[in-house]
């Protein structure tokens, strides 16, 4: 074939055209990678900075957990407390008859599913996959569902059989269940990686997709205790 020198320019011309073209996807695609590992490490640096979110995390696993209930008062004595396994048991389990403390117990739960909540509706949504969120929630998930039972058991010879029913009962009471997904798999390391079609497994103890559990009004908060605020 003859090659005009016109019809070598326009080719060389395309190649480079396409080359500019491909090169500009990849550098979009790039970006977009960039800045989508940027948003859920900041999410999960939001969720993992918080106090509270610290305090449960805290107290689901260990027994006693020194933990700041009372920030507010001015002595570390009065400031701190042991919350013992029963009294984490007890304020998610139970919705009446709390202490002062148990009541506070009760305030940093709920605080801490409604920001687990926001990271189900990013994997609702698409914005943070599953797998991407499994190094840092796989075992907080573990241990609110029980499936880290027997882990516990054998390491520190804590049963957490209790806390888990106490979550189970609080998501059943408060019409939780009905919305679970994606946070509410089985908390296997395959299940966090597995396609969002797949990931809707569900069992009794699982974790809801929406909680925004909290009282639906201040006056639910002040029945919890008696009438007392």
């Amino acid at each position: 074939m003859n090659w005009e020198k016109s019809d070598i320019i326009a080719a060389v011309s395309a190649a480079c055209a396409i080359a500019v073209f491909a090169f500009g996807i990849w550098q979009y695609r790039s970006s977009e990678n960039w800045k989508r590992s940027e948003f859920v490490a900041a999410q999960i640096k939001e969720f993992n900075s918080d106090k509270i979110n610290n305090a449960v995390l805290q107290m689901m696993d260990y027994d006693p957990a020194h933990v700041e209930l009372f920030p507010e008062k001015t002595t570390p004595k009065d400031r701190y407390v042991d919350v013992k396994l029963p009294m984490l048991v007890k304020a998610v389990g139970q919705e009446k008859d709390f202490s002062d403390a148990e009541f506070r117990v009760r305030i940093f739960f709920e605080h801490f599913l409604t920001s687990l909540s926001r990271m189900n509706y990013f994997l609702t949504s698409g914005a943070i996959e599953p797998q991407e969120l499994y190094a840092d929630f796989a075992y907080p998930v573990e241990l609110m569902t029980g499936t880290a039972r027997e882990m516990k058991l054998k390491n520190t010879g804590d049963d957490i059989a209790p806390f888990a029913k106490a979550v189970h009962d609080y998501l059943t009471r408060w019409g939780a269940h009905s919305n679970h997904r994606r946070l509410s798999e089985n908390c296997s390391a395959d299940g966090w990686a597995m396609a969002p079609s797949a990931s809707y497994r569900s069992s009794d103890m699982i974790l809801a997709n929406a909680i925004v559990a909290r009282r639906q009004s201040r006056g639910d908060r002040r029945s919890i205790r008696g009438g007392v605020e």
